[in-house]
């Protein structure tokens, strides 16, 4: 009985000395509203998590190591612009690759729609921000009217026409990459765009959370961080002891859950098991593993975990080739003939470029997604501590709470 009066005790001073000057104030906080799907746009984003699971399986296995960070939501939206100047089998390779095997073209772009309508309303005390664009060469026949009006219409996607032998597309897309990122993405491309290439579809996603219980600057301290062939570093080793989502799953990691705001945001970090290597955790990511850290308990946990900052470019195509999308890419086959009367159109390039900053206050990601059409008649281009010290490799997800729906996924391994 004494020591159970003791554990409570402590507990309650663990949490009491905690929140002291680190949560938000709750008057500062609105009620936490819910995404409102349809049965159809709920089951598909549990299909939509299966992609983002699995595109980033195979971008960890083309990179060494590396830290690196993609916004698989980025990727959904910018394909469902372009989806709707595809037909036939260029379009079902799409559709079904997205995680949409049943559903019209009008499904995915309500869903697309819904998603840049109500992310931002959730929590006022976050900022979530997405926005579309295309870029379109004048030297050929213009988007059809019927494309336009639907990518206007449930996209909000500016249409921007320029002559690509004249002027300074290179400029002007990089422009409206900072700008939507709020200047987290100064330089998407490069190189300057060639003057034969078609058109690029743009999409970008800016998330802005404030932690719901802030870390304290002054228990931030320099600590060893353990990489993955062994060797040490040091880096600035937050923490905090509070009550958060908890779970160890089946040996294979443990895993807490830091809310933002008023707790519609969330991010999910997972810490491989002894033993374990990140590659062997992300092998085993899916929608399964996925449910389980939804439904992860609450407990006190003594949370260690570095700031940080990861930026990181990839070229998409031999991936979403890998993963279904085939004849988008094919010079020979690609149909975008209800995008435009030009019958030469193909995706030459999948390019995303995605940022995010972790620290004491919160994370602030960006991602840009850029689709390059190119044409093939040119050249183409309980109350018992439990802990979670992140002072080895490790993932994270940004996420909706009554969704599921994931919009930022990476690793931190300290290269």
């Amino acid at each position: 009985m004494r020591k159970t009066f003791i554990l409570a005790a402590f507990v309650a001073l663990s949490l009491a000395s905690c929140q002291k000057d680190v949560t938000i104030p709750r008057e500062s906080l609105t009620q936490r509203k819910d995404l409102v799907l349809t049965k159809a746009q709920a089951d598909f984003i549990q299909s939509n998590n299966s992609f983002a699971l699995n595109l980033f399986q195979q971008v960890v296995k083309a990179e060494d190591g590396k830290s690196l960070l993609i916004s698989p939501l980025s990727v959904t939206i910018d394909f469902g612009m372009v989806c709707n100047g595809a037909v036939g089998n260029t379009q079902k390779e799409i559709f079904e690759t997205l995680g949409y095997k049943d559903g019209s073209v009008e499904d995915l772009n309500a869903f697309c729609q819904t998603m840049m309508e109500q992310s931002a309303t959730v929590d006022p005390s976050t900022t979530l921000e997405i926005a579309n664009a295309a870029v379109v060469n004048s030297l050929y026949p213009g988007l059809k009217d019927s494309f336009t009006n639907t990518v206007k219409q449930a996209y909000d996607a500016k249409i921007i026409y320029k002559n690509f032998a004249q002027e300074d597309i290179k400029k002007l897309i990089n422009d409206w990459c900072n700008e939507k990122t709020h200047g987290m993405i100064p330089e998407l491309l490069s190189q300057p765009v060639k003057s034969q290439e078609y058109a690029h579809f743009l999409n970008a996603v800016y998330f802005k959370g404030i932690w719901t219980n802030k870390f304290k600057k002054q228990d931030t301290k320099p600590a060893p961080f353990t990489l993955e062939n062994g060797s040490k570093k040091e880096v600035q080793m937050m923490h905090q002891s509070k009550v958060f989502g908890y779970g160890n799953l089946d040996n294979l990691c443990t895993a807490v859950r830091l809310p933002y705001g008023n707790r519609a945001y969330r991010m999910t970090l997972l810490l491989p098991a002894e033993g374990k290597t990140l590659a062997q955790l992300v092998e085993s990511l899916d929608t399964g593993t996925w449910d389980k850290l939804q439904r992860m308990g609450d407990r006190v946990v003594d949370v260690k975990i570095p700031t940080f900052e990861t930026e990181y470019s990839v070229e998409l195509k031999e991936v979403l080739e890998g993963l279904g999308i085939r004849q988008a890419f094919d010079s020979d086959n690609a149909d975008f003939t209800a995008m435009s009367s030009n019958p030469d159109l193909y995706v030459g390039k999948v390019l995303q470029k995605a940022k995010i900053k972790v620290d004491e206050e919160g994370s602030e990601a960006a991602a840009v997604t850029d689709i390059a059409m190119d044409n093939c008649a040119g050249p183409s281009d309980t109350p018992q501590i439990a802990e979670f010290h992140a002072d080895r490799p490790f993932l994270y997800i940004i996420s909706e709470i009554s969704s599921g729906a994931i919009y930022f996924i990476g690793q931190y391994t300290g290269i």
